[in-house]
């Protein structure tokens, strides 16, 4: 749902669903569920039905529960359930790690419902620990710069913002609820970053042709998408982040909500995705610099970057650059983000986003080569 109100859209649904005993989170079909849920069913027999299940656990981020302001605790206690709130720490990041301890505080345990609510990160939180605990799960995202809440798998990171994999949820997401308040009111560079992020879902499949990726039907029906969401993105943005009502409500709709859906297809392509990997080196190579730029800020370097190493029809990369400097005003070049730019640095980061057990031929390497020096400076 996209819409004025949301939030509280999303309160009544968590009280509809807190309230029917016979809905689980949708994957209770397994023995092993059966089992999961009759100890869960005991443990809040025990604690007293009726307080344990008229509650939520709400996973959120400072940003992101500063945008609701009050409105979810106050619309969730109108209808009658109290909460229980766990913030994510600026810097921390969803770990496998960090999931097993949330799963195991009570407060979580006793929840009728659990609620994702804030960026990317926050949303990828609650859906490992809704999966984990099989727990129904809501979404509320406050922030147009990811597209988590679509998605139905979660980006696990290490300590240091890098990468770890993802995880295909079991459950599914009951609701997801974008407040077009909350998106009026998001600073402009929010969505500028998942504008970016978004571009990747077009760029990076190219660039699994230099690893003999071969179409598909799911690789042909991805690129429509994602091509179809790129124009809907180049046409809309500069509108939308000047505050036009009708372009901001495509562009969230494009960025949170076509992309989210472009995660779960383009999954599993060959060979390592080349805007993506300039973040993963980002937090890898310089694990003690500051991060100041958000995801889709260092991701749109690798955006470029993809871009000048492969043709992908219909976005040329002069035509790429000017729109993310002209119109998102987000980097274009990796001295922007304030990393090294010697020499060692470039050696680095190249042989970092084409790994050695990945190796290309000659002419298609030396492309990838030309295209960093592109956006270096």
């Amino acid at each position: 749902m996209q819409e004025d109100g949301a939030v509280e859209r999303l309160a009544a649904h968590a009280a509809e669903l807190i309230s029917d005993k016979t809905q689980g989170s949708g994957c209770e079909d397994s023995k092993a569920d059966e089992h999961e849920n009759a100890v869960e069913a005991g443990r809040e027999n025990a604690l007293g039905t009726d307080r344990a299940r008229a509650r939520a656990f709400v996973f959120t981020e400072g940003p992101g529960w500063a945008a609701l302001d009050g409105r979810l605790v106050a619309a969730l206690e109108k209808e009658g359930i109290s909460c229980d709130v766990h913030f994510q720490g600026g810097h921390e990041y969803p770990s496998f790690e960090k999931n097993a301890a949330l799963a195991a505080d009570g407060r979580a345990r006793q929840a009728g419902v659990i609620i994702g609510a804030g960026g990317g990160r926050a949303i990828d939180g609650s859906k490992m620990l809704a999966d984990t605990l099989r727990k129904k799960l809501l979404l509320a995202p406050t922030s147009a710069a990811q597209c988590a809440a679509f998605a139905p798998l979660a980006a696990v990171y290490k300590r240091n913002g890098a990468r770890d994999g993802n995880i295909f949820i079991k459950i599914p997401i009951l609701g997801t609820y974008v407040d077009m308040r909350v998106m009026r009111e998001a600073p402009p560079r929010l969505l500028a970053a998942g504008i970016t992020d978004a571009l990747t879902k077009l760029v990076e499949p190219y660039s699994a042709v230099m690893y003999g990726g071969k179409a598909t039907a799911r690789w042909d029906a991805t690129i429509a998408l994602a091509a179809q969401n790129v124009r809907i993105l180049l046409d809309k943005s500069e509108a939308a982040l000047k505050g036009g009502e009708e372009a901001l409500s495509d562009a969230v709709y494009a960025a949170i909500c076509l992309t989210g859906l472009l995660s779960s297809h383009g999954s599993g392509r060959p060979g390592p995705s080349l805007a993506h990997n300039i973040n993963e080196a980002a937090h890898d190579l310089y694990t003690d610099a500051p991060r100041p730029f958000l995801h889709g800020e260092i991701v749109g370097v690798g955006v470029l970057l993809n871009a000048y190493a492969c043709d992908v029809p219909g976005l040329p990369p002069d035509m790429l650059r000017a729109f993310m400097a002209d119109v998102l005003h987000t980097p274009t070049t990796w001295a922007e983000l304030g990393y090294g730019t010697s020499e060692y640095d470039f050696e680095r980061l190249y042989e970092f986003i084409l790994p050695k057990h990945m190796p290309l031929p000659a002419e298609q390497a030396d492309r990838v080569r030309e295209a960093l020096r592109k956006v270096w400076r």
